[in-house]
């Protein structure tokens, strides 16, 4: 705070300078005043002295010398009033006494100083000057987001800042409470209702509530691509076993991280192990379940057109005898440097829970290269006409992708 001090005292000063200013000018005015009284004087004195002089060489008649001095005497009375005058104007402020404007110049700076003490933002400034060097811990960091939450209570984002540290120091359940507040600040917000909802959740009884399941239904509604409620739907899910739900919230989840977010290997790995308990829970309950081994490749002439790292989309969808629109119902994702490769489409990979490979008669094989990592919009593709599937039985098929520019379906 010590350079703050040194920037506000020349402040200070100035304006004890503007009312000292006016005190020293009205005392020269006074002394310049003083002085031109009695130049007149003495001026008025010279010419009497001279008059006299003229009188007695005989050069003034005595009528002529009489005059003379007259009129001496009115230019002096004339300036001596203009002097008194000026005085007067000069001295206005003089009943306030020049012992007060004293006093004052004293007390401004001091009655200063005394009011930013009580209401000035000392403690924001050297918050903001503690925020501008990395804390040299978590704890260092919650506790200069809690001192900013006191002295900004209305400001969202620390609110939002502190909950995550929260979550970083497993705290969920002063996580819980930054984020409500934060909520409670700047509203509804997909992104804050998903860091409230994972809070909640992860706080001790691990227990996901009817208004959970809103909030969570509301976030998606208002942002489908609300990463962190996907990934807590598809938790949830896993734990009450409903892992066809698991596969389909984590399945969008996926789609939509980057390749190189380092979240996006544990969502596969998620993936792999709810597809997993899908199969064993078919196996075991003795459920007939519909299964189509596909094999996947390309010619030549495409794969030196695409990239290695280009992805390949392997899909069945319904008909559009079946569904209004065709809809994708199991997919898999490689990347073109793996094919030659074969997959197996089953009801482990749905995309939706409600549209199951088994529920369906006849489908439509795609397998589909993007080069944007959209699987709904390719560069090269294939695509089989109606084929017709039977309970408990294994089709397979063999595609070979060599058509260029791709509809998008």
């Amino acid at each position: 705070m010590i350079d703050f001090w040194i920037a506000a005292t020349p402040l200070l000063l100035l304006a004890s300078a503007c009312i000292l200013i006016p005190v020293w000018r009205s005392k020269v005015s006074q002394t310049t005043h003083s002085d031109r009284t009695a130049l007149n004087v003495e001026l008025y004195q010279e010419r009497l002295a001279t008059l006299s002089a003229q009188q007695a060489a005989g050069v003034l008649s005595g009528a002529q010398w009489e005059q003379a001095r007259t009129e001496a005497a009115r230019e002096l009375l004339a300036d001596t009033d203009a002097v008194a005058a000026t005085a007067v104007s000069n001295s206005a402020f003089k009943p306030l006494g020049k012992g007060l404007l004293v006093l004052l110049a004293i007390l401004i700076p001091l009655a200063a100083v005394y009011l930013y003490q009580h209401w000035g933002s000392q403690a924001k400034l050297a918050l903001t000057r503690e925020m501008a060097t990395p804390p040299a811990n978590a704890d260092e960091l919650i506790d200069r987001l809690q001192r900013a939450t006191q002295l900004q209570p209305e400001a969202g984002g620390i609110w939002y800042s502190l909950g995550r540290a929260y979550m970083d120091q497993d705290k969920p359940v002063q996580a819980t409470a930054a984020f409500e507040r934060a909520i409670q600040v700047t509203g509804r917000q997909p992104e804050l209702l998903g860091q409230w909802l994972q809070a909640r959740y992860f706080s001790p009884g691990r227990t996901w509530s009817e208004e959970m399941q809103q909030t969570a239904e509301e976030v998606l509604r208002a942002d489908p691509k609300e990463l962190t409620t996907l990934g807590l739907l598809g938790a949830v899910a896993f734990e009450a076993k409903r892992f066809q739900d698991a596969v389909y919230f984590w399945t969008r989840m996926e789609v939509l991280l980057p390749e190189q977010n380092p979240s996006r290997a544990a969502i596969l790995g998620g993936i792999a192990r709810a597809k997993a308990e899908l199969q064993h829970q078919s196996s075991t309950g003795g459920a007939q379940t519909v299964g189509i081994r596909v094999t996947v490749d390309v010619t030549p002439e495409v794969r030196a057109q695409a990239k290695p790292e280009d992805s390949v989309f392997i899909f069945a969808k319904a008909s559009g005898a079946q569904l209004p629109m065709p809809m994708p119902l199991a997919v898999k994702r490689l990347t073109l440097a793996d094919l030659p490769a074969e997959v197996v489409l089953s009801d482990a990979d749905a995309m939706l829970p409600q549209l199951r490979l088994s529920g369906f008669e006849k489908v439509i094989l795609v397998a589909r290269i993007s080069r944007s990592g959209n699987a709904l919009q390719g560069d090269w593709a294939v695509e089989t006409s109606e084929l017709s599937l039977n309970k408990g039985s294994k089709l397979t098929q063999h595609l070979l992708i060599e058509q260029s520019r791709a509809a998008s379906n």
